[in-house]
């Protein structure tokens, strides 16, 4: 993964409920949240797509988070057999779909959100965090 950046994670995942089911399957969760790259409406529900569909192998994450093969490949058959991501196997790995995916969600308030995964877009092509930016910016060379 490329350096550390920020990436949202819902509070309605932090009860007693998502901790008995995902219990140390959570670090796999976080890392698959954090590698989704766009969402899709696939049969009426929502789907994080990680990596933009490529297939992932249990030994890049392993070695990505410095965990075991064996341990990433138990988490993640966890996250879906309790309902948390959809993995498709292939020659090369398995593409994942995070379920439930809010990574990119709108506010309804003001329709601001994650469009190509970064935020709402302004005027100068950049996204939106706070209260935005200036209309018009000067630069003063010194």
């Amino acid at each position: 993964m490329p350096s550390s950046f920020y990436f949202p994670v819902f509070s309605g995942l932090l009860t007693a409920e998502h901790r008995k089911k995902i219990g140390p399957a959570l670090w796999e969760f976080l890392w698959c949240i954090s590698t989704t790259t766009k969402e899709v409406m696939e049969d009426g529900e929502l789907l994080g797509i990680v990596l933009g569909g490529k297939p992932v192998s249990y030994n890049d994450v392993a070695k990505e988070m410095g965990g075991s093969k064996s341990t990433v490949k138990r988490n993640f058959e966890k996250l879906e057999e309790e309902g948390y991501i959809l993995m498709t196997r292939t020659p090369y790995g398995h593409i994942i779909k995070v379920r439930n995916s809010k990574k990119f969600k709108k506010s309804a308030e003001n329709d601001t959100g994650a469009k190509y995964g970064t935020g709402a877009e302004n005027e100068y092509r950049g996204a939106i965090f706070g209260r935005g930016v200036p209309k018009m910016v000067t630069l003063i060379k010194i």
